[in-house]
């Protein structure tokens, strides 16, 4: 039963993908009184394709998945928040504005399991199977090869443990390589397809033959099944959080030889992408230093990262922390100063100035050519002060402690 869709030109499922929480149907009536009880629109278990609803719908959030490939939904944004008005129609104002609080600032997660999670708790305060209770306003695209067919949406299944119960999901290997759109705009018409059945997405820049041959590897290796990873069992109070009850041995041994201790890429600390900072060829931000702004867990890679690049800001979401290494991991500065240099990319040369001086911010009481020496070994006293003179020029920053300031003004004075 595996479709060839090798020979079709289009090769994606959907160019982008908006997934929707639906307000409950016994919302609909506007004079129905706001019920103490109200529940996540997931209790009807069927996931048969004849029982497909179609839009419009009022949606309570919309969400933006930005990375998806196959099995996996990864990064993903809130877009709008109850904007047909349902939830406070039904909960008031006041609800909206704490689901508006209560998100992350900015609303950005890790994966669209953990986006959808928060955001159900929020609103019910209880958590939501997402995989049935969040949908997808599907609008196929004509002339699409293979062309949309309902009645293939589902007909593969498997059980996966969640919160103490067996769910039951459903996902259409047959229209992997299906063209479809998603629509933002929940009052637009469409088909209302649960996230489960929408499964597999083929990733954009793949080739159709070699998309179909991936995903049903996945599927006799058992990798389209979701894992229950240690933290689905701390959030479900199955383990105490810290606890390696639960984590096999093969986990304790990669988390122990595999990537940086946790302090060294904590949220705040500089950190280099171990792929690339020792190449002199590397082009972009590949190469340039990054600050930790937040990590999180996921069963996949166990502890990831979301990096910004210095000094541009750019994004990078997800990063396994073993693919990283600490600024002041010796010498991964050094062996990054040496390769910048060498490569004459200035971008390149001004992200290390930019980390050297946010490390620096870090180590109370030395001056910056100091931290300098430090990090790179065998640097001429007088070549790091000049080279700590022009960071302070380029980054607009000023020897970071006092103390340290007055050293380096004094070792200044007297070179």
């Amino acid at each position: 039963d595996n479709y060839d869709c090798s020979r079709h030109a289009r090769m994606t499922r959907a160019s982008s993908l908006f997934v929707y929480l639906p307000a409950p149907a016994e919302w609909t009536h506007a004079s129905a009184p706001a019920s103490s009880d109200g529940k996540p629109p997931d209790s009807t278990p069927s996931s048969s394709s004849s029982l497909l609803l179609h839009g419009p719908v009022r949606a309570l959030v919309v969400l933006h998945v930005k990375e998806f490939s196959f099995f996996h939904f990864g990064t993903t944004h809130v877009v709008d928040i109850d904007p047909q008005g349902a939830l406070a129609q039904h909960y008031g104002t006041e609800a909206v504005e704490k689901l508006r609080r209560g998100l992350r600032n900015p609303p950005k997660y890790p994966t669209l399991g953990d986006a959808c999670g928060h955001v159900a708790m929020l609103i019910f305060e209880q958590p939501s199977f997402y995989m049935r209770s969040f949908e997808v306003l599907v609008q196929p695209v004509s002339g699409s090869m293979p062309p949309w067919d309902a009645s293939l949406l589902g007909r593969h299944k498997n059980t996966q443990l969640w919160h103490g119960r067996h769910e039951e999901v459903a996902f259409s290997p047959e229209l992997a390589c299906c063209a479809i759109e998603t629509s933002r705009d929940t009052l637009a018409t469409g088909i209302r397809v649960p996230v489960m059945m929408l499964q597999p997405f083929v990733p954009h820049e793949m080739e159709a033959a070699v998309a179909v041959r991936t995903m049903w590897q996945m599927v006799r290796e058992g990798k389209h099944k979701a894992r229950r990873s240690q933290r689905d069992c701390i959030e479900d109070g199955e383990l105490e959080e810290g606890s390696s009850q639960g984590v096999s041995k093969k986990r304790k041994h990669r988390a122990a030889h595999k990537g940086p201790h946790k302090k060294m890429t904590a949220i705040g600390r500089m950190v280099f992408l171990v792929a690339h900072y020792q190449d002199q060829h590397a082009s972009g931000t590949d190469a340039h230093v990054h600050e930790v702004v937040d990590d999180d867990f996921n069963a996949r890679f166990g502890r990831v990262l979301r990096l910004k690049a210095l000094p541009s800001g750019e994004e990078r979401s997800e990063v396994p922390d073993s693919q990283v290494v600490a600024l002041d991991s010796k010498p991964s500065y050094a062996q990054a100063w040496q390769a910048t240099l060498a490569s004459g990319d200035e971008a390149r040369k001004l992200s290390l100035f930019h980390g050297c001086v946010a490390h620096a911010a870090r180590c109370k009481g030395q001056p910056l050519f100091g931290v300098l020496r430090t990090l790179v070994p065998g640097t001429e006293a007088a070549a790091a002060k000049a080279y700590a003179a022009e960071m302070e020029a380029v980054t607009g920053a000023g020897a970071p402690p006092r103390a340290g300031g007055a050293a380096q003004s004094s070792a200044a004075g007297q070179a």
